[in-house]
């Protein structure tokens, strides 16, 4: 019996929930300089959002979307099967560069490269692009751009 009473009481002593809770608090999320708590962070992230809207609304989002564009461009430059031509190749890449020409110069209507992004997201779902998912990217890409 002895035994029994030893080893119940050098169990290790857990934290429940309600102790954990009751506890004062004795770490600092934020530092003391910090001057406003959740309200304050969340009104700078709503300044942030609003500025960066109205910076792309402005027209600094072509540099931006030219830049996601051409992102865009090397992963599907990487993807292409070792059987599309290299005349596909530099097809697609022309259409692709005509595209981001007339994002840059804000001359594009940004419904028109929905079917071009629908057509990417299906051509690059295998993570491969063949011959004949390279010509209708390269259409697709055309059709975007308006031409």
């Amino acid at each position: 019996m002895d035994d029994l009473s030893n080893s119940s009481a050098e169990a290790p002593h857990f934290v429940v929930p309600a102790e954990y809770y009751e506890a004062p608090q004795t770490t600092r999320i934020v530092p003391r300089w910090v001057p406003f708590g959740c309200g304050g962070a969340a009104l700078v992230f709503l300044i942030v959002v609003f500025a960066g809207g109205a910076m792309i609304s402005g027209g600094g989002g072509g540099s931006l979307l030219d830049t996601l564009f051409g992102k865009l461009q090397s992963e599907v430059d990487k993807q292409f099967t070792k059987d599309v031509t290299p005349a596909q190749r530099e097809a697609f890449d022309n259409e692709m560069d005509l595209l981001r020409q007339r994002i840059r110069a804000s001359k594009l209507n940004i419904e028109k490269l929905q079917p071009f992004m629908r057509a990417v997201r299906d051509a690059s779902d295998d993570d491969r692009i063949t011959p004949d998912e390279a010509e209708k990217l390269t259409a697709a890409a055309r059709e975007a751009r308006g031409k």
